[in-house]
């Protein structure tokens, strides 16, 4: 081979080297280009606190004790499904009344899964417009509106770590000692054999449109709230006080774990008794409409 022949095959051999380094960077790149789509698309965009959440007016109008045949009904479907659970046998339908009697959290979320579109249960700012506008009779009765996470820590533990997943899975930090507000028509209702009371609480899309911070939550328990200072948005108080007064009412909080948001009196998430309503509401310019039957509604 002589020098002409033996410069071209090097010269050859170069390009090859060239082209083959090229080709594997290029694909190098594809590579982590892709990854990072993955990952991006896997880890959802985490929303700080400093957000400002805007609690939209509600254009339900309609109130009404769950109740009658359609009451029945839907305490038949619920009976069904999740009777096996104590929460849920404590709730029964009145043949004498013609009334769902007794309310807790597990049950009022099951209430909203064979409710019809454009019906749902109250949220706190409901159940405030209703005693406003005296709408119903809801003295010496108590109707749960929704939950309050605090923490994952007691009480409910287990429930209350469970959600806080659920909102991290959905791109939300729920903050330690910051008081949540999660409406009750926004969740469903699971069976899960790991929690103490064999049910938990599954968070929907609309949940993150529902849910908002509550600083007054975080209030000491027992001070008094004046029932014509309330913010109409939120149904909760714009201010505590430390005395009582004529007409006032009184604000019970807890500082940690995960706890019942309701109108009137109440106790341990399970619990109810025939005091308890499960308040309704339609929305405007509807009039009702038959029974979801499938148990699927606002997944």
């Amino acid at each position: 081979m002589n020098q002409s022949q033996f410069e071209w095959y090097a010269d050859k051999l170069r390009r090859y080297a060239e082209r083959k380094n090229r080709e594997e960077a290029e694909e190098k790149l594809r590579i982590e280009r892709e990854e990072a789509e993955k990952k991006k698309e896997k880890t959802p965009e985490i929303k700080t606190e400093e957000e400002e959440r805007i609690i939209l007016p509600s254009n339900f109008t309609g109130a009404f004790f769950l109740g009658d045949e359609f009451g029945k009904e839907i305490n038949r479907k619920i009976q069904d499904k999740y009777g096996k659970s104590e929460p849920i046998r404590k709730i029964i339908y009145n043949e004498t009344e013609k009334l769902i009697l007794g309310s807790n959290p597990f049950y009022v979320s099951a209430v909203n899964e064979f409710l019809p579109e454009n019906t749902r249960t109250a949220a706190q700012a409901d159940l405030e417009k209703i005693l406003k506008n005296n709408l119903l009779q809801l003295k010496d009765k108590y109707e749960d509106s929704s939950l309050v996470w605090r923490s994952n820590q007691e009480p409910n533990k287990y429930l209350a770590r469970n959600i806080q997943e659920q909102f991290k899975a959905r791109g939300v930090e729920l903050k330690e000692s910051t008081a949540y507000v999660i409406p009750l028509f926004s969740l469903r209702l699971k069976e899960d054999n790991s929690s103490p009371c064999k049910l938990s609480f599954q968070l929907t899309d609309e949940t993150l449109n529902a849910y908002f911070k509550a600083p007054i939550l975080m209030s000491e328990s027992s001070k008094y709230i004046n029932p014509d200072n309330m913010d109409e948005n939120t149904g909760l108080p714009n201010k505590i006080y430390n005395k009582s007064f004529k007409g006032n009412r009184q604000l019970w909080a807890r500082n940690s774990g995960l706890s019942r948001l309701y109108l009137s009196s109440g106790g341990s998430l399970a619990d109810s008794n025939d005091n308890g309503r499960v308040v309704c509401m339609r929305a405007a310019g509807t009039h009702g409409a038959k029974i979801n039957s499938t148990g699927n509604r606002g997944k």
